[in-house]
């Protein structure tokens, strides 16, 4: 996530807290970042554009700017530019984010009534009650050993094939559509997830189902009459990585962690709470 685009992503996420919190449900909320302005042929970058629609008759508008500097004060210059910018877009309210502000700025913001400034920090350590804590589970294992009742003898290791319901199908798609083995894991780790118990955590479970005749045939001969499954349940619960984190003042605060994914990628998780 690149740094501009992340400050402007969690200043997102809190104005979209604020909203859904404050107004009404029968309002229309559109929220575009980075939005184009065409005004008398001169094109202008809006980081954050918000419009709030009441009944199809009244509307308003309100456009934030993000300064991601972090030695750079802003400038009386950037809160003109600024000031002109809620002005073509006849704005309600534009909000200016940054670290800090020089004096002349501080003083043309007096001058402008529709801006407001609000500074923005790094560390959330010090707000609001520190950083949350997020973590995530990863199944290090999953292990089968099923034993099955057959009329007939078929030794375990001479099981060569299995038909159900008519169909071939493998002992791994076999045990997911009897036992559901996916929803399973899906239901540990989610236990899991909200203990919050960092760690290694194992577990073992037993069940069985009784079959249909005809339903289960091993070796294309020999008829199943119940299946019994030992499952074995290797997890890692894990504190997530905080990639960035932000506090807008008097606004809220958005801390952005780093988790895999199922197909071995990374993703990210944003962890929103709102001052308003």
């Amino acid at each position: 996530m690149k740094k501009g685009s992340s400050v402007e992503n969690a200043v997102r996420l809190i104005e979209e807290q604020i909203l859904k919190k404050y107004i009404s449900k029968r309002t229309k909320i559109s929220i575009e970042r980075n939005k184009i302005i065409n005004h008398n042929g001169v094109h202008h970058e809006i980081d954050i554009y918000i419009e709030l629609f009441s009944d199809d008759i009244y509307n308003s508008t309100f456009i934030i700017e993000t300064k991601d500097w972090k030695t750079k004060k802003v400038g009386k210059n950037e809160i003109i530019g600024f000031n002109h910018k809620v002005e073509i877009t006849n704005a309600t309210k534009g909000i200016i984010c940054a670290r800090s502000f020089t004096k002349d700025a501080i003083n043309q913001i007096k001058q402008s009534p529709r801006i407001e400034a609000t500074k923005l920090y790094d560390e959330i350590s010090g707000f609001l009650g520190g950083t949350p804590r997020l973590s995530h589970v990863e199944t290090q294992d999953i292990q089968i050993t099923p034993k099955y009742i057959i009329i007939g003898t078929v030794a375990p290791d001479q099981i060569n094939s299995f038909s159900y319901k008519g169909r071939n199908i493998q002992r791994s798609d076999l045990f997911e559509e009897l036992f559901e083995i996916q929803k399973i894991r899906k239901e540990k780790e989610d236990e899991l997830l909200h203990s919050n118990d960092l760690g290694i955590h194992e577990y073992w479970e037993e069940r069985e189902i009784g079959i249909e005749m005809n339903d289960l045939i091993i070796n294309q001969k020999n008829r199943v009459e119940k299946v019994m499954i030992r499952i074995y349940f290797k997890f890692e619960v894990k504190e997530a990585t905080v990639v960035s984190q932000y506090v807008v003042e008097k606004r809220g605060r958005v801390a952005h962690y780093e988790v895999p994914l199922p197909n071995g990628s990374k993703g990210i998780i944003s962890l929103t709470s709102i001052e308003a």
